[in-house]
């Protein structure tokens, strides 16, 4: 999943706002990571909170659509 800081967002949809000869849509990403590495790293920048170091996958037996 790709992730980016709320600023940068705010600065690059004020940059197109600004910019006459920007047409058509824009991607704003900075870095992406999957789910483990995202737990990984949240659970090592907080340790105070209870987060996962990885996630499990639970397979889900109900078979009902």
């Amino acid at each position: 999943m790709g992730y980016v800081h709320i600023d940068d967002v705010a600065s690059s949809h004020i940059l197109v706002y600004e910019t006459p000869e920007a047409t058509g849509r824009y991607l704003c990403s900075s870095v992406v990571l999957d789910n483990d590495e995202l737990v990984s790293f949240l659970a090592k920048r907080y340790p105070v909170f209870p987060i996962p170091r990885r996630f499990v996958v639970v397979q889900n037996s109900d078979t009902r659509h």
